[in-house]
């Protein structure tokens, strides 16, 4: 009698780093495979991947963010439907966040049999290293006082249950931060929320010498990146504490000090703040600042707002006003070279042929309303501008379908607008062929011995998506076959402003601008 042969059953673990896999969950893959499991894993790519393969588990790197990104987020679900799809999985186990948000997810619209989430703990060995620490919290409320006094509290671990009000009060988690849970219960209590430990509640947490907070701990930027935590709350510090954490020595050693050095409240109460319905715009402009690479222009701006400050008629001052530009004291001033020059060089080019009106495609309206002053101009795009100026007619129309006749505009001009053309950018239809049919439509309804002035980014010939395209200037010029090139200028990949350009600059260029003088 022949023997049947079962076929295994297929599992796929779904992380988000390799380091999961390798410290916390290889031994119950290694287990299952034993009894006879098929098992595969996905997870990022990482230094742990070659050791995982090498205990003879098959892994499938797909990058998956920690952090919330729309875009980031959509391909790995695809990429995650596509291979729960190929490789027919009977079981997807999903273990973190965002693992068990877009793999579950995609287990589910692969058709998975059986999709199961589990919180992701530490998967306790024999030949586990003994405890090197024990500590119990207090049983009481954790005030913000006591969360800053240096006393051991649970903010470190990140172990939180919260409801979704607090979360959206204090601003959500802290995202690229590595102080991220801690950051989170400080949010939570400086935004009036209450922390209490739970009952009967235990905690093991695993600290070895490759531990994220062990090797930033190493770095000396401890410090510094809970500061970008307490920056948006620094009217809640006692005065004296705040100068000493934005003093040149103590920013870098206050976090690690606390116990010798606690930090006092100012003495007023911690008042309910709502980031997202009171000042969502305010803390949000905030935030952007916070990262590890601006912690000095913050410190600086904070001495030259406590400068200010103390002058004389100098006023009020509140920090919910506060308005950091921390970028803008730059050498030289800074400008888009494509867009300054294409407008100086189509400007001078109009006001020289004299036109008695022109008609304008989709450029950029600073441009546009200045041209109005020299010359009445009808603007037209897909989105109409609301504007009231005395020498500007704006109407809706789309540049594959211009609502004027043909051979109709003596004078037309179209720039920077063409690449984006069926990307869908600006809710167009997706379109292969959007610049060239943009170009037929712009020839259409040039009139005989008309002027066309347009550009477009040149160089070496490729669509990125969903931005723009980039066209070799030989492509722009056939599109335009029906009309006479008059002058080629461009603007280089140093962004030089040159006239009469040689096409093969252009041609080989990255990125590039080319300007084209068309008549017809």
């Amino acid at each position: 009698m022949n023997e049947i042969k079962t076929k295994k059953i297929k599992v796929c673990q779904v992380t988000t780093i390799p380091f999961a896999i390798r410290f916390l969950l290889l031994n119950q893959i290694k287990d299952l495979q034993k009894q006879g499991y098929n098992v595969s894993v996905v997870c990022s790519p990482g230094k742990w991947v070659k050791e995982i393969e090498e205990e003879g588990v098959p892994v499938k790197t797909i990058k998956i963010t920690r952090r919330m990104s729309p875009f980031s987020d959509l391909i790995t679900l695809f990429k995650l439907i596509f291979y729960f799809r190929k490789e027919k999985f009977d079981i997807v186990h999903t273990s973190m966040p965002k693992p068990g948000l877009l793999g579950t997810l995609a287990a589910r619209m692969a058709g998975v049999a059986i999709v199961i989430h589990s919180n992701l703990g530490f998967y306790f060995q024999k030949d586990i290293r003994k405890v090197t620490k024990k500590w119990t919290f207090k049983t009481k409320e954790i005030s913000l006082e006591y969360y800053l006094s240096g006393e051991e509290n649970p903010g470190y671990s990140g172990n939180y249950i919260f409801t979704k009000e607090s979360w959206l009060r204090a601003g959500g988690y802290p995202e690229g931060v590595w102080l991220g849970s801690w950051g989170f219960g400080f949010r939570q209590l400086a935004t009036g929320s209450k922390m209490m430990i739970m009952p009967n509640s235990y905690y093991y947490h695993r600290c070895g010498h490759e531990s994220n907070w062990i090797r930033k701990y190493r770095e000396g930027k401890t410090s510094l990146t809970a500061l970008q935590v307490l920056i948006p709350f620094l009217g809640l510090i006692n005065k004296e504490d705040l100068d000493y954490i934005m003093s040149p020595k103590g920013r870098y050693v206050w976090f690690s000090r606390l116990k010798e050095h606690p930090l006092r409240l100012a003495g007023k109460p911690v008042r309910k703040i709502n980031f997202y319905k009171k000042s969502k715009a305010k803390i949000n402009r905030l935030f952007r600042n916070l990262r590890i690479q601006n912690i000095p222009k913050l410190l600086e701006f904070y001495k030259s707002y406590k400068k200010y400050k103390y002058l004389d008629e100098a006023g009020g001052l509140k920090l919910s006003n506060l308005y950091p530009r921390l970028n803008d004291n730059t050498p030289t001033s800074s400008f888009d070279p494509h867009y300054f020059y294409q407008g100086v060089w189509a400007f001078r080019k109009i006001k020289e042929n004299k036109p008695e009106n022109h008609v304008d495609v989709g450029s950029e309206i600073k441009w546009v309303g200045l041209l109005s002053t020299i010359v009445k101009v009808i603007f037209i795009d897909i989105r109409p501008l609301r504007a009231n100026l005395k020498n500007l007619i704006t109407k809706k129309g789309n540049i594959l379908n211009i609502p004027l006749e043909d051979n109709s505009v003596s004078s037309l001009s179209c720039l920077h607008v063409a690449e984006h053309i069926g990307l869908g950018r600006y809710g167009d239809h997706l379109d292969p062929l959007g610049t060239e049919k943009a170009c037929k439509e712009l020839t259409r309804i040039l009139a005989f011995k008309g002027n066309l002035y347009f550009s477009v980014p040149v160089g070496k010939e490729r669509t990125c998506f969903n931005a723009h395209r980039i066209f070799n200037p030989e492509t722009i010029i056939k599109y335009f076959s029906g009309l006479k090139l008059k002058e080629l200028s461009g603007i280089t990949d140093k962004g030089e402003f040159i006239e009469n350009i040689d096409i093969n600059l252009l041609k080989n260029s990255k990125y590039a601008c080319g300007l084209f003088w068309f008549t017809k």
